[in-house]
């Protein structure tokens, strides 16, 4: 299985204006496909992108490749 996450930040120059997100997609139309909202005042890209990494993982079934 291939899983394909994805995170991204707008307007990290001003932390007041921040928001974040990830997402993350195993296949079309497949209904482990989901995108959530970061939360916190910590929003930046890499973190985005790693909670993207992070619950794909955690819904992936083994075997899985993440790109």
């Amino acid at each position: 299985m291939h899983v394909y996450p994805d995170g991204s930040c707008h307007n990290q120059q001003y932390p007041w204006l921040r928001r974040s997100g990830a997402g993350f997609l195993f296949g079309e139309e497949h209904s482990l496909n989901a995108d959530v909202h970061q939360g916190g005042q910590a929003r930046t890209s890499p973190r985005a992108e790693s909670l993207a990494i992070v619950i794909a993982i955690e819904q992936a079934t083994w075997p899985s490749h993440i790109f």
